[in-house]
């Protein structure tokens, strides 16, 4: 009989390396706290489970809500090491249960390593599976007689990666019988990578698991059950996942293999089997509802916006939205395809409004069939729904004031606001945004601020370091700072007179677009003297982190002329003696396309009366220089002389 209370767990969960951001992984740290969730659940002791995690930035507050129950720790080698040397040798378990998620690797055919938290390009350290394994059945750990170990990693081949030589820490063990029982049960086979998916924040292995296990754990049963979740998502997309096993059971004189299978078909080799997600009923219904809605030319950016995670290829037919639709019934997740619905419908709401609710209503149907949340659908649409006031600023050649022309953005409707006569001030412009707070915004907290609407203003550039997030607004009764209320960021006038670098500044947009919500460091380049401006080619965000004494508007001018869209700074009048630290706490682990509402949450934490005065949200200011969002009577059009010859 398997005692709960006589468990003992060792759970490991790593998103983020010392490699860098590139090897980063969004879901195993929280899959590791829903396992040992389960385990709690199932009566488990707290003092039993053993948790060793490397979180991302944007997860270490969920992490840190497990922290007064359960012991957590780092998964560096060392710590991992010391858990498994030392710690597990000196207790004793009816059951050991270990649970690893992160990256994997197979090297030499038959040695299955997982890499530490800290393990970087240049040394790779890694925890040799095979041999601890080995030593786990090994007399060395007779008390530990019956073992449980579930792997969500990849287990492509290192040679075929450039992986040779890694660093190998073997684990001391008994030349001696086998103690017990050990089931090892993997999310792939050898030469396969486990999906993840970073829009759910979990692997797709541990997401079955999760939904299958029960105590006391099965593993056969438990094996069986998964293995067929996964014949209907095996071969989708450019992966081939199909979980596999290990079972050791001792023997009267001999170490005995009793199963070690991977599953057919599986392999670099063989081709992917093809699996619709849909039935032939839903897409008939939804062949119909498309058929009704009218072309959309931005189908390939619609394409990347809903797919920048999995980085597939556009279908050959890039016109055909039919083809789209294929093409999308392939991943492992059935998010991009209904991501992708959803941003259609919003693309055509304008012009077909009945086929966009048509296609939302199939979205949310289908979506419940297949046991979805719809939460993650909804905040999509209510993103896509988010509205902007664009607003040019020019300076009264009197000094009265500003000349002022405004105009809204809704989805895909522009429509022109204002344009004054006579100069005004911060008053009547404070009026004239809150009332685009009455149209646009219908949720609104004090605490939380709105992102349903962004306030845009256009400046020539001596005019971008002005304090406009300071502007007064009215919302329902209460009286707050605009920059505190929802995001407000500034745009380049006098870019819009450079035709020349009008090419670089389009394409460096759709580079950020295609990148997507996720961070990347490799896409910021900081300013501490105007040498610097040379990486900023290459860049989409330059972080002017200079002396003020430097000049602002020199260096900003060096930067578009790359067609560099994003420009974070602190205004010179602040004091941030480290503005470089300043600036990458405001960035770091942070995606650019949530640069905007992240400068907001930063200017409403500068506002506390508890924040101290250099903190980074204090005069900080946000360059987000959309090329799609210029009125048309703005934008550069050739010259053509009355009369001339075209």
């Amino acid at each position: 009989m398997t005692r709960a209370q006589e468990t003992v767990a060792i759970v490991v969960g790593v998103e983020a390396y010392s490699a860098g951001p590139t090897w980063n992984l969004n879901g195993p740290a929280l899959d590791a706290c829903r396992f040992a969730k389960w385990l709690d659940r199932s009566g488990v002791p707290k003092g039993n489970i053993t948790m060793l995690l490397s979180p991302l930035i944007g997860n270490v507050d969920k992490i840190d809500e497990m922290r007064p129950d359960f012991n957590i720790r780092v998964a560096t080698a060392e710590n991992v090491r010391r858990v498994f040397v030392n710690e597990l040798h000196d207790r004793s378990s009816d059951l050991l249960i270990i649970y690893w998620g992160g990256h994997g690797v197979m090297e030499d055919g038959d040695i299955r390593r997982l890499l530490y938290a800290d393990a970087a390009n240049n040394d790779k350290r890694n925890l040799n599976l095979t041999s601890l394994l080995k030593a786990l059945r090994s007399s060395t750990y007779r008390n530990h007689p019956k073992q449980f170990v579930v792997v969500d990693a990849c287990l492509s081949h290192a040679e075929e990666l450039g992986w040779r030589g890694l660093p190998d820490e073997k684990f001391q063990h008994a030349n001696d019988s086998p103690i017990g029982e050990q089931y090892s049960l993997f999310a792939a086979s050898p030469g396969e990578r486990a999906r993840n998916d970073d829009a759910r924040q979990t692997g797709i292995f541990s997401a079955v698991l999760l939904a299958e296990i029960s105590w006391p754990p099965d593993p056969e049963l438990l094996r069986d059950t998964v293995r067929k979740q996964f014949e209907s998502l095996r071969g989708f997309g450019d992966v081939h996942q199909s979980p596999s096993d290990i079972w050791y059971q001792s023997g009267s004189a001999e170490n005995r293999q009793l199963f070690h299978r991977q599953a057919e078909g599986a392999g670099p080799n063989i081709p992917a089997l093809r699996v619709e997600m849909l039935t032939r009923a839903e897409l008939r219904q939804l062949e119909n509802i498309l058929t009704a809605a009218p072309g959309v030319p931005r189908l390939p950016s619609i394409f990347r916006e809903a797919t920048y995670r999995l980085r597939l290829d556009l279908p050959k037919n890039v016109n055909n939205l039919m083809d789209y639709i294929y093409q999308l019934c392939q991943p492992a997740t059935s998010f991009p395809l209904l991501e992708f619905l959803i941003r259609f419908a919003a693309a055509v709401r304008i012009n077909a409004p009945s086929a966009a609710d048509r296609l939302d209503l199939w979205v949310d149907t289908t979506a419940r069939r297949w046991g979805l949340d719809v939460t993650t659908l909804r905040e999509i649409r209510s993103e896509l729904r988010n509205s902007a006031v664009l607003v040019k600023l020019e300076r009264d050649p009197q000094g009265k004031g500003w000349q002022v022309s405004a105009w809204t953005y809704s989805g895909a409707e522009t429509n022109y606001l204002i344009r004054t006569d006579e100069p005004w001030g911060r008053d009547e412009l404070g009026e004239l945004l809150s009332r685009q707070f009455e149209i646009f915004v219908d949720d609104f907290t004090a605490m939380d601020g709105s992102t349903q609407l962004t306030v845009e203003f256009l400046l020539g550039i001596d005019l971008l370091e002005e304090d406009l997030e300071t502007l007064r607004v009215n919302i329902r009764g209460e009286v707050y700072e605009v920059g505190m209320a929802c995001p407000v960021v500034v745009r380049s006038l006098d870019r819009l007179a450079e035709e020349q670098t009008t090419d670089l500044w389009h394409s460096k947009w759709r580079e950020l677009m295609q990148r997507g919500g996720s961070y990347d460091g490799d896409a910021i380049c900081y300013v501490t003297e105007k040498a610097d401006l040379e990486a900023a080619a290459s860049r989409l965000c330059a972080a002017l982190a200079c002396h003020p004494s430097a000049d602002r508007q020199d260096l900003l001018r060096a930067a578009m002329r790359t067609g560099t869209p994003v420009a974070l700074w602190h205004r010179s009048t602040g004091i941030h003696p480290g503005r470089r630290n300043a600036l990458a706490s405001v960035l770091d682990s942070w995606g650019l396309l949530r640069l905007p509402e992240r400068v907001m949450r930063q200017r409403m934490s500068a506002r506390d009366p508890n924040t101290l005065g250099a903190y980074s949200g204090k005069d900080l200011v946000l360059l987000w220089d959309d090329p799609g969002r210029v009125p048309e009577e703005l934008q550069w059009h050739d010259a053509v002389r009355e009369g001339a010859e075209i």
